[in-house]
């Protein structure tokens, strides 16, 4: 429930610009907001990297794959690249990016 609240948020906070927020950053910031990036996600995004390497955010941009384990790996590259821009930037690395999302 908190995962979708946080979908909520984040399209009335961008307003109109919503739509310029790629839909992996939806997936990661409200997977990560709600803590689901813990050591199992860690583990299984490493499994599915070790089968081969990622499509790129690019594909994720406008919506995720159909098939469960696409999708679930989608959710796993989402959540990882948001967890890391947070890691070089902090939160207010985040909050400077739905800043300039906004301004769009």
């Amino acid at each position: 429930m908190i995962h979708e609240l946080v979908h909520v948020y984040l399209a009335l906070s961008l307003g109109a610009a919503e739509p310029a927020a790629p839909r992996w950053l939806h997936e990661g910031l409200a997977s990560l907001l709600t803590g689901e990036w813990g050591w199992a996600e860690r583990f299984d995004l490493a499994l599915a990297l070790a089968a081969g390497p990622p499509g790129g955010l690019e594909r994720l941009a406008a919506g995720f794959p159909a098939p469960a384990g696409a999708a679930g790996l989608a959710y796993l590259e989402s959540l990882s690249a948001v967890a890391h821009l947070r890691g070089l930037s902090g939160d207010e690395g985040l909050r400077v990016l739905l800043r300039n999302l906004r301004a769009t």
